[in-house]
């Protein structure tokens, strides 16, 4: 009787089969390594997902600021360090200058569209019970201090040209502002319809442009020339229409003059 463990006619014996085990044992496995494409994907998602924490916590400090101003400005109003009038002109100013940390910090348009949303919803209610709106005007105003501002930052924001819309809201702030304090203390030649001064609009321009230049020409380094005529326009708007009306649409002109050369045109 032949072994059980006899190799047949043409297998290789059993110890072969043994020695091949054995080396196999013997041999180093190759360490289990990841694709340079899959770490790099995680770490691009993780980067994100921190990117736009820090982006809402940037928010959330808006959040958390203008509440804490109003306080401070009421209580000031109540205590009668500052009139109401200045209370709102503070309010407008630095609110207008929140701009620069979300444009600094805040690179998602859909992220930003919640503080601005906010902002222009709020300004048309107390903007239109300020004025006095007949019929169709109160159903163009949401139109022009909302919707028109509203669409054009959020696309300029969508296209990494936030810069334009620092540009705008500032020069609109701070024009304002400076029309404001100059035709109440300074200003004697008032335009009949709107009660205004010229001593202001001459104020808003040379804010707006210094403004302008000195942003956008300084930090920006957009040419100087593009700067004189919207300042000129958006004085000429804050002197001759309602105070309803002249800071949206300032903020409408200026990123149309401003964005038109600079991106419009661009191939």
């Amino acid at each position: 009787m032949e072994p059980w463990n006899k190799p047949r006619e043409g297998e290789a014996p059993a110890s072969h089969h043994e020695g091949l085990i054995e080396e196999a044992r013997r041999e180093p496995r190759p360490p289990v390594t990841y694709s340079s494409h899959s770490l790099g994907s995680v770490d691009s998602v993780l980067l994100r997902l921190i990117n736009m924490g820090f982006e809402i916590f940037v928010i959330g400090i808006w959040f958390a600021f203008l509440p804490a101003q109003q306080q401070l400005l009421n209580a000031a109003i109540k205590r009668e360090f500052i009139t109401p009038f200045a209370a709102r002109k503070i309010s407008h100013l630095t609110v207008g200058l929140w701009v620069v940390p979300l444009a600094v910090f805040v690179r998602r348009w859909y992220l930003v569209a919640i503080p601005i949303t906010m902002i222009l919803a709020a300004n048309v209610p107390a903007n239109s019970q300020r004025g006095n709106l007949g019929r169709l005007q109160k159903r163009l105003f949401p139109l022009v201090g909302f919707l028109l501002p509203e669409i054009l930052i959020l696309y300029f924001w969508h296209q990494q040209r936030s810069d334009l819309v620092v540009l705008a809201v500032l020069a609109m702030t701070v024009g304002d502002t400076a029309a404001a304090y100059v035709g109440i203390h300074f200003g004697k030649r008032r335009i009949p319809w709107t009660g205004k001064t010229v001593e202001g609009g001459i104020a808003n321009f040379i804010s707006t442009l210094v403004v302008l230049a000195g942003v956008g020409h300084v930090f920006y380094r957009m040419p100087f020339g593009l700067f004189p005529l919207p300042a000129a326009l958006v004085a000429i708007l804050e002197a001759v229409l309602p105070g309803e009306w002249d800071n949206p649409l300032a903020v409408v002109v200026l990123l149309v003059l401003l964005g038109y050369p600079l991106w419009f045109s661009s191939p």
